[in-house]
């Protein structure tokens, strides 16, 4: 990973920030396979903040898999 990258990852006291945010930042395309998963998530709100943080990416597998957890949600009260 690129220096840059490694010193945005850290607070000025140099403790490391949620790894997520950082690839969320710099639109790192690794993290849409990590969020894609969470839509499966049990719990709601982890689900939400998936959704959430996958519109930043343009990935054709976005829509049919945000489609795929509205219709779960909607037929099994998931």
């Amino acid at each position: 990973m690129e220096q840059p990258i490694l010193n945005f990852a850290k607070t000025p006291q140099g403790a490391w920030i949620n790894q997520d945010q950082v690839q969320l930042a710099f639109h790192d395309p690794r993290l849409v396979d990590t969020l894609l998963s969470r839509l499966k998530d049990k719990y709601e709100s982890a689900r939400a903040t998936a959704a959430k943080e996958l519109s930043e990416y343009r990935d054709q597998r976005i829509v049919p898999a945000l489609t795929a957890t509205l219709k779960r949600m909607f037929t099994s009260g998931f």
